[in-house]
C-alpha cells in the first residue's frame, strides 16, 4: 500500500486533536501484542499488501502501523520520511 499524501495528512490532523488522538491511540494500543520496551510490539490487525500493520483514521483514509507509532511516540508526523523499525518485521 503506498502512502498517499491525504493519509500524511491525516497524521498531522490527528495530533492537533485531542480527541482524534486519543481515539487513535486506544485503537493503537488495541492493536499491537505489547512486549518490553526494547522488543517489537507485533501488529495483531489488518495488513498492507506487504504483511506491515495499517489501520483506518476516517473514512478513505489508511494509515501505516509504523508510522502511526512514531506519531504517537514523538508527537509529530514523520512527514515524507521512511519509518524503519528494528525488528523490521512484516
Amino acid at each position: 500500500m503506498k502512502m498517499s499524501k491525504q493519509g500524511l495528512d491525516a497524521l498531522d490532523v490527528i495530533l492537533r486533536s485531542t480527541v482524534r488522538l486519543d481515539s487513535v491511540e486506544r485503537r493503537f494500543a488495541e492493536k499491537v501484542e505489547k512486549r518490553g520496551h526494547n522488543e517489537c510490539w507485533p501488529w495483531t490487525a489488518a495488513l498492507t499488501e506487504h504483511g506491515y500493520g495499517r489501520m483506518s483514521a476516517g473514512r478513505n483514509t489508511q494509515l501505516k502501523a509504523p508510522r502511526v507509532a512514531f506519531a504517537l511516540e514523538h508527537r509529530v508526523s514523520p512527514g515524507a520520511w521512511d519509518v524503519c523499525h528494528e525488528c523490521d518485521n512484516p
